[in-house]
């Protein structure tokens, strides 16, 4: 790599962290740049050669992905290949024009449409592979079979954590983004709604943040939208008049989603800390919001959440949402909803 490129890429690449260990943080490093050259060099090769046999490098791609899952829908192939529903049915629909990919009826469900490949499509993938390992036979044979093991597994390993990485991302975008529009379209409404003044919310365990303890029988007053007070009970005052919700045996924490975005961060892997933040101050940081919201303190937005359980003990409680208020309204109740 030319050195201006090495030092212009560098500089746009951010220094590590602090609290990450220096030996992890220069290994993390090389690894960047080797990888970067070891994808340049493989994505120009692949290209050119698979250009050779008729179809672009991106086709190519897809047309594997399908013979190695005996058939994808187009979800399922935009999914595997990280590709824009619009840009993956523009590609398939060039490969059926081909003959090389159809599209087929679902045996199990008529209403599903999956993509195969056809007989020329799977010979011609034959073709491109048998080529490429060619290729890749002459660089392994030079290593005793152990590494070429090794090396094997090793990129088995690291495809497979991108693609975790991937998913986790791409479900915190979509959770971003929920919260987003709640938090513009809510707003205002929440300002304009009849909701009481003063509401207490009493009896539960009340989580203030990822990075406080949670505090057991406790009592959280919102008043015009905002928390006015959090402690246990006995500690907090309740006022005169107030309106009580009593939450005995569930929990209390910031945020405002519904059960839907648990589900999405538990089938993408999160654990309960990274759902929590997720859920919480996360948002509110990357919103701008992080002196006013995700926290359940004085002072805060009262944008809360109410489950049934405690996460902590049972991580399946996050999807058991009981209410969700918006600046002191309540926006959601589980009671509400049709079963």
């Amino acid at each position: 790599m030319p050195p201006h490129l090495t030092r212009h890429a560098h500089a746009s690449i951010p220094a590590s962290s602090a609290s990450t260990p220096r030996p992890l943080a220069r290994d993390a490093r090389e690894f960047f740049w080797a990888k970067m050259a070891l994808l340049r060099t493989y994505q120009f090769r692949d290209r050119d050669r698979v250009v050779y046999h008729g179809v672009s490098a991106t086709q190519c791609y897809v047309l594997a992905a399908v013979i190695r899952a005996a058939g994808l829908t187009l979800q399922g192939l935009c999914d595997e290949l990280a590709f824009a529903k619009s840009t993956g049915s523009r590609i398939v629909d060039k490969l059926v024009a081909g003959k090389l990919l159809r599209r087929s009826r679902d045996a199990d469900d008529r209403h599903l449409i999956r993509i195969v490949a056809t007989a020329k499509g799977r010979e011609l993938h034959d073709r491109i592979a048998e080529d490429m390992i060619s290729q890749d036979a002459d660089l392994l044979r030079k290593y005793p079979p152990e590494v070429r093991r090794s090396m094997i597994q090793v990129l088995k390993t690291l495809v497979s954590r991108a693609r975790d990485q991937l998913r986790v991302l791409a479900v915190r975008t979509l959770v971003f983004a929920v919260m987003a529009g709640a938090m513009a379209g809510e707003h205002a409404a929440g300002q304009a709604s009849g909701a009481p003044a003063i509401t207490v919310l009493t009896g539960a365990m009340v989580y203030p943040s990822p990075d406080v303890p949670p505090i057991r029988d406790g009592v959280v007053v919102v008043d015009h939208g905002k928390i006015a007070a959090v402690g246990s009970a006995g500690d907090v005052a309740i006022p005169p008049g107030a309106a009580i919700l009593r939450c005995e045996g569930l929990t209390i924490m910031a945020g405002f989603w519904n059960a839907g975005e648990y589900q999405l961060m538990a089938q993408a892997g999160l654990n309960t800390e990274a759902i929590l933040a997720t859920l919480t101050t996360t948002p509110a940081r990357v919103f701008g919001g992080g002196a006013l919201s995700g926290r359940v303190a004085p002072g805060y937005d009262a944008d809360l959440v109410v489950l049934g359980g405690d996460p902590a003990k049972d991580p399946a409680a996050f999807a058991r949402v009981r209410y969700t208020i918006r600046t002191g309204r309540i926006i959601y109740s589980a009671k509400d909803q049709p079963h």
